[in-house]
């Protein structure tokens, strides 16, 4: 006996089922009923520029015009035209790029394939917390909650991990305290450095609730210079940070010449597409080592040098000012006795604290949810909530959106 109402799987059970998002404009998402909420969340912290984006709209749509799909075997000129766009918002020692991907998965191994072969070395190091998503190597690789051992059944990776750049205990100087400033993870590099292929950092470490920390350009700097030191390359995975942050990269603004930089997410506006931008040395795999059938599509690639030559916009720049100045003004001071938060550019932590302590995490997810019948959604990450807006949110909706959230937050503190 069969049903002719087809099921959701167990893994694409909705978890706002109560909600179908059915339009979206901007910032803005709405339901069939016609109501709307702000989203401070980007939605899966992937649309830099929000929803519809109609600049984004119409290249992707002139592409779908244009042709579907062309395969390797042939030369796509449109690839090299995004990247010669991409080139210039990341260091300049980034020479090499792959974008035959659709994830960020699948950039993290190929970063780790070509670092593997120029070393001839095995091991990864990467840090307890972070989230590099959900193929079988990655998920060794990543130090964020318990590995599935019956998933990763017969398969085995060569990973050490450092602590977490984050300590909850405010009561010291971050800069002082050896897991936050980088001093333990570079001791690390100087004794496993003959076993070591490459470190693999993520600077923002959203999924653990990090947000960058208070001392994460001083672990990435200390990190990278041991990198250097020892001559191990050193990759960061920029997909959480990429445009949201001043410079577009953390390696740009805290003047840090990675290996290999990760990207993913935002870089093609929300379209499914990575990048591997590496230098020169790393340049060294070959065809059908680290690509995709539909690595690169070409509505993801046209996507991409929208997404780009929107970030070069000095209107835009302008406005990215403007939204940063409109967070420093709403957020709770870092020191803030009931929240308090961090973060860089549009990549914010509210951190809510109960009795000075980070609070319950179940506490902060009854925040989020009172926040999205309040017309904001924005996920909670632990004992914070994130707050990572699309560029597109006007700063009097960004304002609105925060108010709202500081009212929820002091009503739940009433009751």
């Amino acid at each position: 006996m069969t049903s002719d109402d087809p099921r959701l799987s167990r893994n694409t059970i909705p978890r706002r089922g109560t909600i179908s998002v059915v339009g979206g404009d901007g910032a803005v998402i709405r339901d069939a009923a016609g109501r709307e909420w702000l989203d401070l969340s980007s939605q899966t912290v992937n649309l830099l520029f929000g929803q519809s984006h109609p600049f984004i709209t119409e290249r992707v749509i002139g592409q779908l015009r244009d042709y579907t799909f062309v395969d390797q075997d042939f030369d796509c000129p449109r690839d090299r035209m995004a990247i010669k766009r991409l080139q210039p918002l990341l260091p300049p020692n980034l020479t090499s790029f792959n974008i035959r991907m659709c994830n960020g998965s699948d950039a993290v191994e190929c970063a780790v394939k070509q670092a593997r072969r120029a070393t001839g070395r095995s091991r990864v190091l990467t840090v307890d917390g972070i989230y590099l998503g959900q193929t079988t190597q990655v998920i060794h690789f990543r130090g964020l909650g318990e590995r599935p051992s019956d998933i990763l059944r017969g398969s085995t990776e060569d990973v050490l991990f450092a602590p977490t750049p984050y300590c909850d205990d405010h009561g010291h100087d971050p800069l002082e305290c050896p897991a936050e400033n980088g001093e333990i993870t570079a001791e690390l590099i100087a004794r496993h450095h003959l076993e070591l292929a490459c470190v693999l950092v993520d600077p923002v470490l959203l999924s653990k609730g990090v947000f960058l920390g208070r001392a994460m350009s001083a672990f990435v700097t200390t990190v990278a210079a041991a990198c250097r030191e020892y001559g191990v390359p050193l990759v960061l995975d920029e997909c959480q940070s990429f445009g949201w942050v001043p410079e577009n990269t953390l390696s740009t603004l805290w003047q840090v010449r990675p290996d290999a930089l990760v990207l993913a997410k935002g870089v093609a506006g929300g379209f499914p597409l990575s990048v591997c931008a590496t230098t020169a040395e790393l340049d060294n795999l070959n065809w059908g080592e680290a690509d995709y059938t539909n690595g690169g599509h070409p509505v993801a690639v046209s996507a991409m040098d929208a997404t780009c030559e929107l970030l070069a916009d000095p209107a835009q720049q302008r406005d990215f000012g403007e939204l940063c100045s409109v967070l420093d003004e709403h957020l709770p001071p870092e020191g803030g006795a009931h929240a308090r938060s961090r973060g860089i550019g549009m990549v914010r932590a509210w951190e809510i604290l109960s009795d000075g302590v980070p609070a319950d995490p179940a506490y902060v997810r009854h925040i989020s949810d009172a926040c999205l019948d309040a017309g904001v959604y924005v996920r909670p990450y632990g004992s914070a909530l994130g707050i990572k807006p699309p560029r597109s949110i006007t700063a009097d909706q960004l304002a609105k959106a925060l108010h709202t959230i500081g009212r929820v937050v002091d009503e739940a503190r009433g009751h």
